[in-house]
């Protein structure tokens, strides 16, 4: 299954748009492949917080998926709330699916000293 996303909710969408290619940034696509880990196929107001955290976890866990000049490149919460209205065809998933499915086996892995 492909990854889809809707970005016309977005306020100011077209400023998620690299003026020279006509691309997304490289947050705005990050943040596209993190609703598919974090398993949230939206983000609203209502849910921008969770979202947030959701990424944390990961990103503390295992790695951050941007990388700039000097080192990793954290999502944060005011990078997720400027794309509220964000759209993707993710299957959800509750915040349990989430930590068992993607949190749970690294800290394990972490836990036992990198032996998987």
């Amino acid at each position: 299954m492909s990854l889809n996303y809707e970005l016309s909710r977005i306020a100011n969408w077209q400023e998620l748009l690299d003026s020279a290619s006509g691309c997304t940034t490289p947050i705005t696509e990050a943040i596209i492949f993190m609703s598919l880990i974090v398993g949230m196929n939206e983000i609203t107001e209502k849910n921008a917080l969770e979202f947030a955290c959701r990424v944390h976890l990961f990103e503390t866990y295992g790695d951050p998926l941007l990388t700039g000049p000097d080192g990793p490149v954290r999502i944060t919460l005011a990078n997720i709330q400027r794309h509220i209205g964000l759209r993707t065809n993710v299957n959800p998933h509750t915040r349990a699916k989430f930590i068992s499915s993607f949190i749970w086996p690294d800290v394990q892995t972490k836990v036992k000293g990198g032996q998987k």
